[in-house]
């Protein structure tokens, strides 16, 4: 609950947000910032990076729904927010 978003909420709250990206498509979210502010574009180092393999392939099927069922909020606002990024990057 860090946003104070809830499933009536979050549309109104991550609408109040400047800039929207993508981690999983970063370079392409940071080129999009960029644009937008009107500065060129920069390399994004990768500082955090691990090199172990996720440990999701070790989850059963009802740890994974398990897992889903108790983040289910932060899917659809995640699947939302990929959305509006799409929406964003594709007026440009």
């Amino acid at each position: 609950w860090v946003m104070g978003c809830d499933s009536e909420n979050f549309i109104k709250i991550v609408y109040h947000y400047f800039f929207i990206g993508i981690t999983e498509d970063l370079k392409y979210s940071v080129d999009y910032l960029a644009r937008m502010i009107d500065k060129p574009s920069m390399t994004v180092p990768l500082l955090n990076a691990t090199h172990r393999q996720s440990m999701a392939h070790e989850m059963d099927d009802a740890e994974i729904a398990h897992f889903k069922e108790i983040n289910s909020l932060d899917y659809v606002i995640y699947e939302y927010c990929q959305q509006r990024f799409i929406s964003q990057t594709e007026q440009l």
